[in-house]
């Protein structure tokens, strides 16, 4: 039997044979690395892509707790796209307090048995987020 399209069914099932061997290619190798070297790939990044990057597979969600390198920038949190943009007060009220509370969030969740070897956290410094700050640094310190 011919589709309206002129195909008959055999076509079908052949499609169906090259759609799983397109699968078989596009299989995740990534999570198949050992937890160390994903660890080494990921610290290279900013923590926040890493989050991102680890949000791909069952296997890399734990890899973030055991980051020994952070990196958390406003600039991550920013809108990346348009450059020419100023931002506002509140624009930058609202990155500093989302930074404090991703560093909060990041630190208390963290495994405590492996040290944080490089901590670094950048605000848009401004006079009335040095609480928020001051409290972000004194959990560093406490992990």
């Amino acid at each position: 039997m011919k589709s309206k399209h002129g195909r008959g069914r055999g076509n079908l099932s052949a499609m169906k044979r090259e759609t799983l061997k397109g699968d078989a290619c596009n299989e995740d190798r990534l999570s198949k690395l050992p937890n160390d070297l994903l660890l080494n790939i990921l610290e290279m990044l900013d923590t926040l892509d890493a989050i991102r990057t680890c949000i791909l597979s069952k296997q890399m969600l734990k890899l973030p707790t055991m980051l020994s390198h952070l990196l958390l920038s406003a600039h991550s949190i920013q809108c990346r796209h348009d450059k020419a943009r100023v931002f506002s007060r509140s624009d930058v009220l609202r990155t500093n307090t989302t930074v404090a509370y991703v560093t909060d969030k990041i630190l208390s969740s963290r495994t405590p048995e492996i040290a944080i070897s490089k901590l670094t956290v950048r605000f848009v410094l401004m006079q009335d987020d040095s609480l928020n700050i001051g409290k972000s640094v004194a959990r560093a310190m406490a992990t």
